[in-house]
Order: structure tokens, then sequence, then C-alpha cells
């Protein structure tokens, strides 16, 4: 991950060689949103959750896919459950392929962090007194122009 990975920045960057689709799919409140790939290479196991294309069917493999997404630690049950269906699908077992596995999830599906939500808020707040505030002095300039007649 050192290669891809800059602590600095919001996203990583890459181009995967080849992914492979795992057969596990992301939901969110009963609606599909992305599916789970990984890559076998190195000696190393990278799993991606990548955004959806509509109702589609995920494609089996991609090839040379250029990716910008976050950096999130797994959850530890869907951590599991991936290790455990793809060391029986490759026939190894899971101890194996949770030896060479990195325990981060690269996601092209936007997540939003507490503090993220906290500035969009104040944001969001000190766009509303700005409008307020022109809608103020527009009246008061109305005002102080009828009075003058």
């Amino acid at each position: 991950m050192e290669q891809v990975y800059d602590k600095n920045a919001p996203y990583v960057t890459l181009t995967a060689g080849t992914l492979y689709y795992t057969g596990f799919d992301y939901q969110h409140n009963g609606k599909l949103k992305g599916h789970y790939y990984y890559t076998l290479n190195q000696e190393r196991c990278q799993f991606y959750l990548l955004k959806s294309q509509g109702n589609q069917n995920p494609p089996a493999v991609l090839e040379n896919t250029a990716i910008k997404g976050t950096l999130n630690q797994f959850d530890q049950s869907l951590y599991q459950t991936l290790i455990s269906q793809m060391a029986g699908n490759l026939s190894w077992t899971s101890q194996e392929l949770a030896s060479m596995t990195v325990p981060y999830l690269i996601s092209t599906i936007p997540s939003y962090k507490i503090h993220q939500l906290i500035l969009m808020g104040a944001l969001a707040f000190c766009a509303l007194l700005a409008v307020v505030d022109i809608i103020r002095n527009c009246v008061l300039a109305c005002i102080s122009l009828s009075s003058r007649k």
C-alpha cells in the first residue's frame, strides 16, 4: 500500500492490473451500490469495492482499471467472510489467504466521515446566513429608497 497511498491525500489513485469479481455485492438500504473485486499479484491480495454501473451483472474480470478511491479498514465480519469464501474457491486455507491479504479495502463508493459531515453542515449554515443577509440588505435598501420619495 505504501506505493499508492499518501496519508496526506484524501484519495488513492492507481491502475489495477487484473481484477477478479468475488461474487459479493455491497448493498445499502436494500439498493445495490457496488461489487467486491480482488487482485492477486506479487504474493499480495488486495480487495476493492467498485461502484455499481446500474443493474448490470458485474464482469467476472476487469483489466487495467483506473481507480480513484478511499482506503478503508475492513469490517472484520466482511473480511472473514470474503477470506473464507475466496480461500475455498482457490483451494487454499483461510490462513494462507489471510496471511497475504492487505487488511484495507480500496473503495470507489463515497463514504463520508463524521468530520466531513460536520464541515458540510457548517458550510450550508454559512451559505444560508449569507443568503438571509443579502435578502435583508435588499429589503432595507428598498425601504430606504421608498422613504426618500
